[in-house]
């Protein structure tokens, strides 16, 4: 009779736990019965971890293409990364803790942010000079957003091309130098009028690597035009020879 008893109690215990646990993680839980993708210990903790997160804004630095660009996360914004989710830039959110409907209305329009919803997605976009930032807001659970993003080179403005540098003369100028250059298995041969600073270290009989930044969408394929009507960001040596040679297309 007495182990009747016990044997009761830590059932009756054990319910109690139960419930308890339930009430705890039913925001969680429950949405998870219409969750497709694989939800374990991990993902439930995150959860938690969204929930009792103090509740502070956050920014996350980026580098892409040598620019340093803040962006902003919502409130209780948590990293979500395990050999499920490899994204570096995924964050979890709590609806409740996130006012999204504000992240998503003001403070990304504040940042010069676009967006579009599409249902329950959010698709952001910021397209700077350099760099394109693409970033994804959906429903996770029915509690839990996801909050996923990724920078870009932005090589819409930039080309790069190839040269050999013959001459080297100076200039009347003492900010210029003039470089008579030649792209490989081309006839054309230039002398172009290039800022010393750009072209502090160069050697004649050296390659090299002109990177511009389209200041025109007319420009032809040849030397002449492209200096004309693209401006001269960088110049770098390189060891390629031949066909191994950048030389990226002018036109889009």
């Amino acid at each position: 009779m007495k182990k009747k008893k016990i044997i009761i109690i830590i059932i009756v215990a054990l319910v109690i736990i139960a419930i308890g646990v339930f009430y705890k993680f039913n925001d969680i839980l429950l949405p998870l019965v219409i969750q497709n993708e694989k939800v374990g210990v991990y993902e439930i903790n995150k959860m938690q971890e969204c929930k009792n997160i103090s509740v502070e804004d956050k920014t996350l630095k980026l580098i892409g293409n040598d620019t340093e660009v803040t962006l902003p996360l919502p409130k209780g914004a948590v990293e979500f990364k395990n050999e499920d989710y490899p994204n570096d830039n995924q964050f979890l959110i709590s609806v409740e803790n996130a006012n999204i409907n504000n992240y998503i209305e003001e403070v990304l329009p504040a940042n010069g942010f676009t967006t579009a919803r599409s249902g329950a997605m959010v698709f952001v976009t910021k397209d700077d000079e350099d760099i394109k930032i693409e970033m994804l807001i959906d429903m996770y659970t029915k509690n839990f957003m996801r909050l996923n993003f990724s920078i870009i080179n932005n090589q819409k403005n930039n080309f790069t091309r190839t040269y050999e540098v013959l001459n080297i003369e100076e200039s009347n100028d003492e900010n210029y130098l003039y470089l008579t250059i030649r792209q490989f298995q081309q006839e054309e041969v230039e002398t172009v009028k290039v800022l010393k600073n750009l072209a502090n270290s160069i050697e004649i009989n050296k390659n090299y690597e002109f990177t511009f930044k389209k200041a025109n969408l007319n420009i032809e394929d040849s030397i002449k035009s492209i200096f004309e009507n693209a401006e001269l960001i960088s110049i770098k040596e390189t060891d390629k020879t031949g066909l191994e040679q950048i030389q990226e297309k002018v036109t889009t």
